[in-house]
């Protein structure tokens, strides 16, 4: 993964508004083939983008965004093989 986009995700602020986790979502759906179980972990803040439900951050919707964080910054780095 890109560095610039490490030290981002790393720097996220926890979102406040449904368009701040969908923003952060978006960013995080671009890696999500690399995370295993990605769909459960980001369950919680998949809820929060509901129509109906009022927006409440709690510590499981913070647990989860740490954990995304966590999986994305120490993650398996994918690169090419070098066959020099």
């Amino acid at each position: 993964m890109d560095p610039a986009k490490v030290q981002g995700i790393t720097k996220w602020p926890h979102p406040t508004k449904i368009k701040e986790i969908q923003s952060f979502l978006s960013f995080c759906n671009f890696y999500q083939h690399f995370i295993h179980n990605y769909s459960k972990i980001a369950h919680p803040l998949f809820q929060l983008t509901k129509k109906d439900t009022p927006f409440t951050w709690t510590t499981n919707t913070q647990f989860t965004f740490n954990m995304l964080i966590y999986t994305y910054t120490t993650a398996p780095v994918l690169m090419l093989p070098d066959h020099l």
